[in-house]
C-alpha cells in the first residue's frame, strides 16, 4: 500500500511525510516546489517520490495517485490561508476548491483509493452551537477558509452518498508544533514560539480568556498513521480534538514560564470580534478508533521552543 500526501510541503504535510518514512511507509509527496523538502528526508527508511505542481491538476494526481492508494489530501487553494477581501478572489478560489474536490473524488473512485481529506476546526460551527462542537451541529463558517473547506467537504459528502466514494473527513483543532513556521497567518502558538525567541515579546490580539483547541503535531500524525492502516473505520465526518479547551492567556503563560527571560506579552485592541471558545467534541473518532492525544500543552509548548531555537538561531 502507498500513500500520495498533497500540500506535503506545508506544516502538517512535512511532518507526515516525515513520519510516515521514518517507519517505511511508502509515500508520493506532491507540492508546489519538492526541492525545498528534498534534503529533510535523506537517510530516513523509506525515501518519498516528490512531484512538484500546483492543484487542480488532473494530470499530476493521476501520477502521484497510485491503484488502491490512501491518499492525504491535505492542499489548499493558494492564498486562502492569508484571508480574502474581495468577493472576485471568493469566487475563485471557491471555483479552484471546487475543481480539486471533483477532481480528486473522480480520480480515487477510478483508483480505488480511500481518501483522508482535512477539512476546517471549531470555525467551521456556527456561533450558536454547543461547546464543544459535535459533528452534527449547525455549520456556519465564519472565515473564507472555512467556507473553502465546507464546499469540499460537501463535494466528498456528495461522492460517498452517490458514488460510494471512500473517504474520511477530518475537522481538526488548531495544530502546533516543530516545523511550524507561522509565515501564513496561521498558527498562534507557532507565531508566539517565534516571537518570543526573536524579539522577545509576544501580542495578545483578543482577550486572554479567548479559549482554543489545541493539537500536538506528533498526536496529529500518530492519528494519520493509525487511520492509513485501519481497514475498517467507518467513511464519516470526524473531529480531531487536542482534548479540552485551552485559553490564550494560559498558552501566553506557558510560554513566559518555559521561554525566554523576560518576556513582554502585549495586549492589543484592533476592534475585531473573536468568538470567545472554539472546542471540538472528538467523542465520535475515540469511538471509533480509541485514539486521543496524548501530550500536555507544556511539554507539546517545550518541545516546540527545543526545535525553534535550533531553526531560528
Amino acid at each position: 500500500m502507498s500513500v500520495t500526501i498533497t500540500g506535503a510541503g506545508g506544516f502538517i504535510g512535512t511532518n507526515l511525510v516525515l513520519d510516515l518514512c521514518r517507519r517505511g511507509v511508502p509515500v508520493q509527496a506532491c507540492t508546489r516546489q519538492p526541492e525545498r523538502f528534498m534534503a529533510s528526508t535523506a537517510g530516513l527508511a523509506s525515501q518519498p517520490r516528490w512531484f512538484g505542481g500546483e492543484l487542480p491538476n488532473r494530470e499530476l494526481l493521476e501520477t502521484c495517485i497510485a491503484p488502491g492508494a490512501v491518499v492525504i489530501h491535505l492542499a489548499t487553494p493558494p492564498g486562502i490561508v492569508n484571508g480574502l477581501t474581495h468577493p472576485h478572489d471568493m469566487g475563485r478560489v471557491l471555483r479552484h476548491a471546487a475543481d480539486l474536490a471533483t477532481q480528486m473524488a473522480e480520480l480515487c473512485l477510478e483508483r480505488g483509493a480511500r481518501l483522508i481529506s482535512f477539512s476546517s476546526g471549531g470555525l467551521l460551527y456556527s456561533e450558536s452551537a454547543a461547546r464543544p462542537c459535535r459533528e452534527e451541529d449547525p455549520l456556519d463558517p465564519s472565515t473564507a477558509y472555512g467556507l473553502v473547506k465546507l464546499c469540499e467537504e460537501s463535494i466528498y459528502a456528495f461522492y460517498r452518498r452517490v458514488h460510494g466514494l471512500r473517504v474520511t473527513s477530518l475537522r481538526v483543532a488548531n495544530p502546533y508544533g516543530p516545523g511550524q513556521l507561522a509565515v501564513k497567518g496561521q498558527g498562534v502558538i507557532g507565531a508566539w514560539v517565534r516571537d518570543a525567541l526573536q524579539r522577545g515579546r509576544i501580542e495578545l490580539w483578543s482577550p486572554p480568556s479567548t479559549q482554543r483547541d489545541f493539537i500536538y503535531i506528533a498526536d496529529l500524525c500518530d492519528l494519520i498513521r493509525q487511520l492509513v492502516e485501519s481497514h475498517d473505520l467507518p467513511d464519516a465526518v470526524y473531529n480531531v480534538s487536542g482534548g479540552a479547551a485551552v485559553s490564550l492567556g494560559e498558552v501566553a503563560a506557558t510560554l513566559q514560564s518555559l521561554g525566554p527571560h523576560p518576556l513582554e506579552v502585549v495586549q492589543k485592541d484592533v476592534g475585531v470580534a473573536f468568538r470567545p471558545i472554539s472546542c471540538l467534541d472528538g467523542s465520535r473518532l475515540a469511538a471509533a478508533t480509541g485514539w486521543s492525544a496524548t501530550t500536555p500543552l507544556q511539554q507539546g509548548i517545550g518541545l516546540t521552543l527545543e526545535w525553534a531555537r535550533a531553526h531560528y538561531r
